[in-house]
């Protein structure tokens, strides 16, 4: 997508966008004035076209993980509209890979006008933290948290189904797992085992929705991708309120990385104590399974010393000097690595010493 269809897209017009850029558009729907990002991570694309769950927590954000494309933009939009001026916080909308690089149908809204020119308002007792102001600051934002605890007890994000009369069993997915949640559902016919909770603002944990269904529940299964923030959250609930609700999630069989419709439907079968409709994976042969080739993000420096390194190795009897750096060790690649090691030769600088080195081996340092 072009940059001057985000930029001039009116609303009622619907466009095919990736996760990434429809949070730009949710961004500037908003009236975001600045966006900076850190490049090489999956949300790279934002600043292009214009952080997560343990930081949101660990800084009084409230953090926010959309399921779908659309979402995605919605939560970016809606949020902080809905923030109140008076709470002047920050906000966190947490994504996985299958939010920022899936492409998916965005209806658009009206673009707000902004001024070209922003006034910078010098607000010493907000943004310099001496120890004195640090306190005050700390209250404030406990009270913007509460703010946003309430929020999210109505946020439009936060959606229940009920299952049958005689239902004693809930769960409840955040994210992604929410899409892998609605299609088990239907495939396995288990509308009426479970009452089914999703939430879209995950931090501040919206007390009163999850409550209420562990209050009628007497076994919850929580799931979400990475870490088990929000059942740890539904545990310490559940323990303040003295219910005897049994609360599962990452113990029971869930994988710490991204989920598929196949894994959380055998975890829901489980649960639920009924048949699985998938059937087991089959394995490849090892020949059958493509490779895929270590590629470096665009734009980085090192991509070109991973051609150099190639094309060393493959000189002669492949044992041609190439300099380790820092942490680049047998051909290894990292972020912050200055080089790589040779293949199994020698490095550069003790072969031709630390000061022949980056003019006889060209993949030498930078």
């Amino acid at each position: 997508m072009s940059n001057e269809l985000l930029l001039n897209g009116m609303k009622g017009e619907r466009h095919l966008l990736p996760g990434n850029e429809a949070i730009v558009r949710g961004a500037l729907e908003a009236g975001v004035h600045v966006i900076t990002c850190y490049p090489g991570t999956p949300s790279s694309e934002v600043p292009d076209a214009f952080y997560r769950r343990h930081y949101a927590r660990f800084a009084s954000l409230p953090c926010f993980k959309p399921a779908t494309v659309q979402e995605a933009k919605d939560m970016t939009r809606t949020w902080p509209s809905a923030w109140p001026v008076s709470c002047s916080s920050l906000s966190c909308c947490a994504t996985t890979m299958r939010i920022n690089h899936m492409c998916g149908p965005v209806d658009f809204d009206d673009l707000p006008h902004i001024s070209s020119i922003v006034k910078f308002q010098r607000e010493p007792a907000r943004f310099v933290p001496v120890p004195d102001v640090a306190r005050k600051r700390h209250l404030a934002l406990a009270a913007a948290m509460e703010k946003a605890r309430q929020l999210a007890e109505t946020c439009p994000f936060t959606r229940t189904s009920a299952g049958g009369p005689q239902c004693r069993t809930g769960i409840m997915a955040s994210g992604v797992p929410r899409n892998y949640l609605a299609d088990s559902m239907v495939a396995g016919g288990w509308e009426e085992r479970a009452h089914i909770l999703e939430l879209g603002v995950t931090w501040p944990l919206p007390a009163e929705a999850v409550g209420a269904l562990l209050t009628g529940c007497d076994r919850v299964l929580v799931l979400e991708e990475g870490a088990p923030l929000l059942e740890q959250s539904v545990r310490v609930l559940a323990q303040q309120r003295g219910l005897g609700v049994r609360v599962e999630g990452k113990d029971a069989g869930l994988e710490q990385g991204e989920y598929s419709t196949t894994l959380v439907m055998r975890r829901v079968a489980a649960f639920l104590d009924c048949p699985c409709p998938v059937k087991p994976a089959q394995s490849l042969p090892r020949m059958l399974t493509p490779r895929r080739l270590l590629r470096g993000a665009a734009g980085l420096r090192r991509r070109g010393r991973v051609r150099e390194r190639h094309r060393l190795l493959h000189l002669g009897n492949g044992a041609a000097p190439v300099y380790g750096g820092l942490f680049g060790v047998h051909g290894s690649l990292c972020m912050a690595g200055s080089g790589f090691a040779s293949h199994d030769g020698p490095s550069a600088q003790s072969r031709y010493g630390a000061d022949n080195a980056r003019r006889e081996c060209p993949a030498f340092g930078y």
